[in-house]
């Protein structure tokens, strides 16, 4: 029913001429009207049709009105009813109200206008009931169907959770494919850099493990440590380009020209890197690992901040390895020698900042038993008795002597034996005995 419908009306009255006066009362638009002289005939009606409202006199013969509006009540709950009734009726009127739930009584002799106005009123009412109860079948329907469509969306999304779980296993797959031959590209550029350069193995990973450590120590983001790592691996790259003199001769016996070609190393690393998208950063980091925090350095005589941290940090490590080793002043130095030129050099070659890290982890790490103690010796100067400082590995990672070993005459010569046959030089980290320093050999 909508607003616009006409109020379908029932009224019930036994007597022919009040019938006649209620229906003039409706009479024109707006209402249809169904008139019934006993309620057994409304009654009938009622299983058949629809009503808005209902009308009907108390007193009747065959029934009273209190007893059919409480059968109406039973087949038509939500449609309100009206009982017309007279003074003398009023304890009959009080049963109709509690037993069949009237909405109103209307009292004799009634006013045609409160009486249409009544009806208007109670089918508003009829109307409201019936619209919430279509919006709320409506909204059970719709509930019904996300209910169905919730299930179906469970379904979906287990599906999809499957297919995603699946993808995520693919590209963990090729990350972990891609990570293992971007590892593999490193190896096999610091494989180039060994076979070239006979102690660069050795020396490499003593510069990555302390230039990681400083990269720690001074918080550096995981981006940046990772191209430190690198830069420390390949930080002897552009020397493969360079000539068999200049790879072999100290750094302070290299003249002017030697001196300018062999400056030149960490922008041919850069160049052969630069490619490489994931090694950009340890590239940069490469081409300026010979700047001065004054300026002074090379290639490009940045100073200060401009001069990347990792690339400062690299400076720092190496400059002490090399000074430790002799390259620096053309005999081996000590740790504490090499502690005080360093610390000489702050705000001019090297960022005090890194100094104080470096430092720090040396003597944590007790630098006197690292260096001064733990030597690399070509095999010729290897004597029986020695002691094996840590692990000895080739080229390809293959372990060749054990931490602890004690060398003896027969383990020499065999790798003496192995060193011509594959044509390479070892260097053997060995602990140097108590009374004997030997000479480190370390490269530029």
């Amino acid at each position: 029913m909508t607003e616009n419908d006409p109020v379908r009306l029932m009224i019930v009255d036994d007597e022919a001429n009040l019938l006649a006066s209620l229906k003039r009362v409706f009479r024109g638009e707006g209402y249809i009207v169904d008139t019934f002289e006993s309620p057994s005939a409304a009654m009938s009606a009622l299983e058949q049709d629809q009503f808005d409202v209902i009308v009907s006199d108390m007193r009747m013969p065959e029934m009273s009105g209190a007893d059919f509006l409480l059968h109406a009540a039973r087949v038509m709950p939500d449609t309100p009813r009206i009982l017309l009734t007279g003074f003398s009726d009023q304890e009959s009127t009080v049963r109709a109200i509690n037993d069949a739930g009237i909405y109103r009584y209307v009292a004799k002799p009634w006013d045609n206008d409160e009486l249409r106005e009544l009806v208007d009123e109670a089918a508003q009412v009829h109307r409201t009931v019936l619209q919430r109860r279509t919006r709320n079948q409506e909204l059970l329907k719709k509930n019904l169907r996300l209910k169905e469509k919730n299930v179906s969306l469970h379904h979906d999304l287990e599906r999809n959770e499957a297919e995603l779980a699946q993808a995520v296993a693919f590209v963990d797959l090729a990350q972990d494919e891609l990570r293992h031959s971007y590892e593999t590209f490193i190896k096999s550029f610091a494989n180039i850099i060994n076979l070239r350069i006979s102690n660069a193995a050795q020396v490499s990973l003593r510069i990555q493990e302390h230039c990681t450590m400083v990269a720690g120590v001074m918080e550096c983001q995981d981006v940046e440590k990772e191209a430190i790592h690198n830069a420390a691996l390949l930080y002897q790259l552009g020397k493969i380009f360079l000539p068999d003199n200049l790879l072999h001769k100290p750094f302070c016996e290299l003249g002017d020209s030697e001196l300018k070609a062999f400056q030149q190393h960490p922008v041919l690393a850069e160049q052969a890197l630069i490619p490489i998208n994931a090694l950009a950063l340890a590239a940069k980091i490469i081409r300026h690992q010979n700047e001065c925090v004054d300026g002074s350095g090379f290639p490009d005589g940045l100073s200060g901040p401009a001069i990347p941290l990792g690339a400062r940090i690299l400076k720092v490590v190496i400059d002490f390895n090399q000074h430790l080793g002799g390259l620096l002043t053309g005999k081996p130095e000590t740790v504490d020698s090499t502690t005080r030129y360093l610390k000489s050099q702050a705000d001019r070659k090297y960022d005090p900042a890194v100094i104080k890290a470096y430092l720090g982890i040396l003597s944590g790490k007790n630098a006197e038993v690292a260096f001064e103690n733990e030597q690399f010796l070509k095999t010729p100067l290897l004597s029986h008795g020695m002691v094996v400082a840590r692990d000895l590995h080739n080229h390809d990672g293959i372990l060749l002597l054990s931490a602890e070993t004690k060398l003896s005459g027969d383990l020499i010569k065999k790798l003496q034996a192995y060193e011509k046959r594959n044509q390479i030089e070892l260097l053997v980290p060995v602990k140097a005995r108590k009374g004997v320093v030997e000479t480190p050999t370390t490269a530029h």
